[in-house]
């Protein structure tokens, strides 16, 4: 399969369908369009996938490699000093301690977390990201109903940068 020439990094919620369209180019990545769509739509009553629907046909996603952002609202994030450089030793940590930054347990959970920053010292700065399963499981839902699939699916505002660096992966393949 030929890989598709544009990114398109999609987010919605229940007020605003936002799309990024992007594309490589020998300078990296190249903003080609933005379009954003606002309205008053509900996960429980079916509006929103019609309307995540009909923006997807009317910006022919499907033409795209599509990556989707859980908006930051949905979730928690929080920069951790963590006594580790270790990423299974860190995963650990951040998943014991995870109820005490969220009210959930975290079985109920889906929670990710990246190294920031390795000190001298053997510690790190960790950004960890807490969401609960059901805003997850509702995200992908309405895609899966919209016959979207997509690449990846980030928080907000690291999905620009992932994608980016994603297309210079492609680039060297």
């Amino acid at each position: 399969m030929a890989r598709k020439s544009h990114i398109s990094i999609l987010q919605f919620d229940e007020r605003h369908i936002t799309r990024l369209r992007v594309r490589r180019s020998p300078k990296g990545v190249e903003v080609v369009a933005y379009d954003v769509q606002s309205g008053t739509w509900s996960v429980s009553d079916g509006t929103l996938v019609e309307a995540v629907r009909a923006f997807a046909k009317a910006h022919r996603l499907s033409d795209d490699s599509v990556y989707t952002v859980l908006p930051r609202h949905d979730m928690t994030a929080r920069i951790l000093s963590l006594p580790s450089h270790n990423t299974q030793e860190i995963e650990s940590m951040v998943r014991l301690g995870a109820e005490e930054y969220v009210p959930y347990p975290a079985h109920e959970l889906v929670i990710d977390q990246s190294i920031l920053h390795k000190s001298g010292d053997g510690s790190s700065k960790v950004l960890a990201v807490f969401a609960h399963r059901d805003v997850v499981e509702s995200h992908v839902d309405v895609l899966r109903k919209c016959a979207i699939d997509p690449e990846h699916i980030y928080v907000s505002t690291a999905c620009l940068a992932s994608a980016a660096h994603q297309a210079r992966i492609d680039d060297t393949r």
